[in-house]
């Protein structure tokens, strides 16, 4: 008697643990297939406001390797370098207030996270009457914006790397039919 009561203990022990192993399993891999990140670039170019910004939309972390910004093809630092030797710095003084950023390496952006690439405002003091240097500016800067890819890679917590290149004329500037849909290589929809 004392035997059977052992041998069931030690099985009702072998099937918990497992249970355990199974379902802690299953939960990892949800995990992993649930809190994934996904990069998303929010633009705007209206009412003397011009911005990039990347956004996690995603539900999980989202860790940033690496982000190559080019302008025609030739690597820059960020968004903002690519207006060097474009626009003049008085011009961009007189008009907006300027503030640029780079993710560089290893930035970790959580959910619903945004970081601004570009960050191009209407001076606050500036009133705008039919003014050609105005007018100018933002046209060169829609134009050079038009011009950028960003190629960002991004890892989630489990180290899963996801790729993403975007150009910028799909924000700024007419989408053509012989462009790819952005991200196609990465659609979560799978």
């Amino acid at each position: 008697m004392e035997n059977t009561i052992g041998i069931a203990g030690l099985v009702t022990a072998v099937i918990a643990a497992l249970s355990a192993i199974i379902f802690s399993y299953q939960q990892v891999v949800h995990n992993k297939n649930s809190l994934r990140p996904y990069l998303d670039f929010m633009t705007n170019h209206s009412n003397g406001l011009v911005f990039v910004k990347i956004k996690n939309a995603g539900i999980g972390p989202m860790i940033i390797h690496s982000m190559t910004v080019t302008l025609d093809g030739e690597i820059k630092n960020s968004v903002l370098s690519s207006f060097r030797g474009i626009l003049s710095r008085d011009v961009m003084k007189k008009y907006y207030t300027l503030d640029a950023g780079h993710p560089g390496d290893k930035k970790v952006l959580s959910p619903d996270m945004e970081f601004p690439l570009f960050y191009l405002r209407l001076r606050d003091d500036i009133e705008i009457v039919q003014d050609d240097d105005f007018y100018r500016t933002v046209a060169i800067v829609a134009d050079t914006l038009k011009r950028i890819r960003v190629e960002t890679v991004y890892c989630d917590i489990y180290g899963k790397r996801f790729p993403d290149k975007r150009n910028l004329n799909n924000y700024f500037g007419v989408r053509y039919p012989e462009q790819l849909p952005v991200n196609q290589e990465n659609s979560f929809d799978e």
